[in-house]
């Protein structure tokens, strides 16, 4: 049973790329524009349809906040494509951004249904330069000058150029060299690479702030700031969210050997001897990935980068760069969180002690969620 849940979950993995598809026919083909409340207004789509699979999804505007709701839209957005449906899981303090899209999507996708196709081309605001800080400043006579905080994040060296490339993806492989090679090529390059965080400076509300451009121009880190000034009369300060450079779909299976696909912000760390790699993240107890866990699931993770500003289609700052990776939970390592009775303090359980307990101890505990500890076990490039 456990090799045939492996199959289905690489099998599945290795479609990660593109989306999957549904019953025969099922839809009319062409573009759906749809609306739905995210957390700060409308998020609209525009989401293209063949005749039964989800082709592509668009953004057309949002006013999501920046750094976490904007993140969140793109993750979803990338899940409901690899899944091929809106069975997904929301990502974590982003909920009502996540639950848009998924409404957005479903009423696309109950138009396709009834053959309703935009008549004409949804309006979209034309192209406009948005008014950057370093304009603010040009235009106030103030001396800045605008720095990129993420102009080295492709300064990266893989691990060894001597490791055999493996690749199940749209041939065999085809990377030769260090220079040619794919950025992820072992677990450690995984770590590495997973480290990069691209880093984003924007305004927020703050009473200790300040209030004039002038002062803003002064302030630590103003320099990484592209986002203009609010110049309202409000106060502001600068905050800084980084972001990871891929996404982590993470694939379980349940125990009728159906997939669950969701995204999590997976943190991937070397052991003490330098060679072991191991993901970790926080799964909450009422999703289906944490009962796939606990039941013992294989874990098939596709990270998947894409960098749009680029020519090159394989080497390091590629347009596609990642990999496919097996892991095994560490049942040892893996920690689940107990809610507590009233007046009492969460215990931590390992993972194989929950699992040594009789049955009606498991029942008398409560778990808020499990801190997930699995060693990546094989590493698939892709390119």
């Amino acid at each position: 049973m456990k090799r045939r849940a492996l199959s289905t979950l690489m099998a599945l993995s290795l479609f990660c790329a593109g989306g999957a598809a549904m019953a025969d026919g099922a839809y009319t083909p062409g573009t759906y524009t749809v609306s739905a409340d995210g957390n700060n207004g409308a998020i609209t789509l525009r989401v293209e349809m063949t005749a039964d699979a989800i082709a592509d999804i668009k953004v057309v505007s949002q006013s999501e906040t920046a750094g976490l709701g904007d993140v969140a839209i793109d993750k979803m957005i990338e899940a409901i494509l690899v899944a091929g449906n809106t069975d997904v899981d929301t990502v974590s303090q982003a909920t009502v951004s996540s639950e848009a899209v998924i409404a957005a999507v479903n009423a696309a996708l109950s138009r396709a249904e009834k053959g309703e196709v935009d008549t004409v081309a949804s309006p979209v605001a034309e192209a406009v330069t948005e008014e950057t800080f370093a304009d603010q400043c040009k235009a106030a006579g103030i001396d800045f000058t605008y720095e990129d905080p993420n102009a080295s994040i492709y300064d990266f060296q893989t691990t060894d150029a001597a490791v055999d490339v493996i690749t199940h993806a749209s041939g065999k492989a085809k990377y030769v060299d260090e220079t040619d090679g794919p950025c992820i090529r072992t677990p450690l390059d995984l770590a590495a690479r997973s480290a990069v965080k691209v880093k984003v400076y924007y305004w927020i509300a703050d009473e200790n702030g300040v209030s004039t451009l002038e002062e803003a121009a002064k302030l630590e880190n103003a320099q990484y700031v592209s986002v203009p000034f609010p110049n309202d009369g409000g106060k502001y300060a600068i905050k800084l969210q980084s972001n990871g450079l891929g996404t982590n779909t993470v694939v379980t299976i349940d125990e009728n050997n159906e997939p669950t696909v969701a995204i999590f912000g997976l943190k991937y760390t070397v052991d003490e001897n330098g060679t072991d790699v191991y993901t970790s993240c926080a799964v909450m107890a009422e999703t289906a990935t944490y009962r796939n866990l606990i039941a013992g699931s294989p874990i098939v993770i596709s990270y998947y980068e894409y960098n749009p500003f680029t020519e090159k289609k394989i080497g390091i700052g590629a347009r596609n760069a990642g990999a496919r990776v097996q892991c095994e939970l560490d049942q040892q390592r893996s920690m689940l969180t107990t809610i507590p009775a009233e007046g009492e303090t969460a215990q931590k359980i390992s993972v194989a002690d929950y699992l040594a307990m009789d049955e009606d101890a498991r029942n008398a505990i409560q778990i808020k969620y499990i801190t997930m500890v699995a060693k990546v076990v094989a590493l698939y490039s892709i390119g």
